[in-house]
């Protein structure tokens, strides 16, 4: 309703038509839905976690490595095979897996090139130690090094090991003779400098 004075100071009541009282309605209703609309804004974030994949070998000092058997003072003694073995290289690795593409991770190993007949050169991976975190990769044990490139760890999740010396897996090198028989395979010409190569694959 409306309320006002006429000319001589009398208060006159006059009702809103319905007609103006339904225009008021709708147009409160809409200043609000327009206030609504207008009360917040988004926009879209993408979360992309990077694939990682990456793997070193690292050593106090060189990364060359030279194994011989000690030869005796004694004539009619063999050359001693004995502890002919190597440990100062470690394999450090970083990996990021995805869980339906690759889940897991492993490191192989291989050979150049065949060592001199009568020998075999070991490989062995210790466990993980260092101050990594994530999941790190299990070993499969002492290998026989060939030109076949041969799983050396195995599982490896997301994780890094660390960086440097003392971190990751150890590695141990081992020199031995195949067995007495194959002591006439001894070859000084065939002595040969080889190329060990680790390879951090997806190949599950």
């Amino acid at each position: 309703m409306f309320v006002r004075k006429d000319k001589k100071g009398n208060i006159l009541i006059r009702h809103m038509n319905k007609f103006y009282i339904h225009i008021i309605i709708v147009l409160i209703l809409f200043a609000q839905d327009v206030f609504a609309q207008n009360n917040g804004k988004g926009h879209r974030i993408r979360i992309s976690i990077p694939e990682v994949a990456m793997l070193d070998l690292e050593s106090n000092g060189t990364k060359d490595i030279v194994l011989s058997p000690v030869v005796s003072n004694e004539a009619g003694a063999p050359i001693d095979f004995d502890n002919i073995n190597d440990n100062s290289i470690w394999v450090n690795y970083s990996s990021i897996v995805g869980s339906a593409s690759e889940q897991t991770r492993n490191v192989v190993v291989s050979l150049s090139d065949e060592v001199p007949p009568g020998v075999n050169l070991k490989v062995y991976a210790s466990e993980y130690f260092g101050n990594g975190h994530g999941k790190f990769g299990s070993p499969t044990g002492e290998l026989i090094l060939t030109t076949t490139p041969t799983e050396l760890i195995s599982s490896i999740g997301s994780c890094y090991t660390g960086n440097g010396p003392n971190k990751g897996h150890q590695l141990t090198y081992s020199l031995e003779l195949i067995n007495d028989e194959d002591y006439g395979l001894l070859d000084f010409d065939k002595s040969n400098t080889l190329t060990v190569t680790y390879t951090l694959t997806d190949i599950n």
